[in-house]
């Protein structure tokens, strides 16, 4: 169809446009820690790219459940994004703290289940815990936290939409019954919806389009030639929908 072939057309040059992005706001390598509000925001931009690719390669093998699925994380980069932007450093530390618990929560998980066997192994653990015993105190970020804190936060109701796929409820296992008053049938291959096809690109160009204007944002750019034409293609094809 063509509408979709202009979403993808859309979703390329977004892609191309992060490159512009990152040449235009070049970071010394002598600044390149993880404290940098900037930093975090390249980064989040280069798995958003990375996470669109491989939402462009499963439309083409007409898997779009898993689609959906990775189109969700991409929406999920965009609110960690706004949080740099509307709280900078302070939202950074936020992210540490995020990584702080859920590393000795992992550790504590490899006691619990004894998946240490090797002695010296299991001390090395226990005192790396002990050391960080004060991580147990930390916060852990969740998506929909995040994005109410942000200028982003009308976009979770696509997240909440996407989130159906990816969690095995019955809504979602029902992609995969095909039933009607007389018969039922188990179907490994679900139909496509060409619907749903136009909604999983429509919402990766969101992500992607979000992704790379907060990025420029926060290197300082402000709203270039560039950014105004993507957004404003975004909004025309956004008619059609």
């Amino acid at each position: 169809m063509e509408v979709i072939e202009k979403w993808q057309a859309l979703t390329d040059e977004l892609i191309a446009a992060t490159v512009e992005v990152l040449k235009s706001g070049v970071v010394p390598p002598a600044n390149l820690f993880y404290s940098d509000p900037k930093i975090i925001g390249i980064l989040l931009m280069a798995r958003t790219v990375s996470h669109a690719k491989g939402v462009r390669e499963l439309v083409k093998k007409r898997r779009i459940l898993e689609a959906r699925i990775l189109t969700r994380n991409c929406l999920e980069n965009c609110f960690w994004i706004g949080g740099l932007i509307d709280q900078g450093k302070t939202f950074v530390d936020e992210m540490i703290q995020d990584e702080q618990k859920r590393r000795v929560s992992r550790g504590q998980l490899l006691f619990e289940n004894q998946m240490i066997f090797d002695a010296d192994a299991a001390k090395k653990l226990r005192d790396w815990m002990k050391d960080r015993k004060h991580w147990k105190d930390s916060k852990t970020l969740n998506p929909k936290v995040v994005a109410d804190g942000t200028s982003f936060d009308g976009a979770y109701i696509f997240y909440a939409e996407l989130s159906v796929d990816a969690h095995p409820g019955l809504e979602a296992l029902r992609r995969y019954l095909a039933s009607n008053d007389d018969d039922a049938e188990i179907l490994l291959e679900p139909g496509i919806n060409l619907s749903e096809v136009l909604d999983t690109l429509h919402i990766l160009a969101f992500a992607l389009l979000t992704t790379v204007v907060g990025v420029d944002q926060l290197l300082g750019h402000g709203a270039g030639e560039l950014m105004t034409k993507l957004t404003a293609e975004f909004q025309e094809l956004e008619k059609a929908l």
